[in-house]
Formats: C-alpha cells, sequence, structure tokens
C-alpha cells in the first residue's frame, strides 16, 4: 500500500503510518500542477487543501481512495472522481 500525502501534517501521523508497514511518500509542498506527475503507482491520496483536479485523477492507475482531511470537498473534482 503506497499513500502520498501532499499536504503539511504532524509528524505522528506520518510516523504511525509507517509503524503500520506503510509506504508513504510525503510531499507537503506537492501543488495543483505537479500532483498528476506523482500520483501513477499512489493507492491511497491525502490532501488537506491541495487541488485534486481531473488531470491528476487520470493520471492515477492505481488509486483507490481521495482523503480530504477537513471539511467539504470543493477541492477535489468529484465528477472527475467518479
Amino acid at each position: 500500500m503506497k499513500v502520498l500525502i501532499a499536504d503539511k501534517f504532524p509528524d505522528v501521523f506520518i510516523q504511525q503510518l509507517k509503524d503500520a508497514n506503510v509506504e508513504v511518500v510525503y510531499e507537503p509542498k506537492l501543488g495543483e500542477k505537479d500532483l498528476p506527475n506523482s500520483i501513477s503507482d499512489i493507492d491511497f491520496l491525502v490532501v488537506r487543501s491541495t487541488v485534486v483536479n481531473a488531470d491528476t485523477i487520470k493520471n492515477s492507475n492505481a488509486l483507490k481512495l481521495i482523503i480530504r482531511a477537513g471539511s467539504g470537498v470543493n477541492n477535489i473534482d468529484i465528477n472527475a472522481a467518479n
């Protein structure tokens, strides 16, 4: 299982995932324009405010779940995610 965290999160959160034998790619400065090039082999994407657009979703060969830490989904292209 490979998780991309594309926003800033507490170190304890990232360590808990690693302790559970999750492969974590932590790229807190990854932006909307860079995300499509970083998603191809990612199973789970965790964002807070980073925009997840249609290009990102189209480039995701393995993506199973987008997790939005916070309320709402206005930064995720829901139509492309369906």
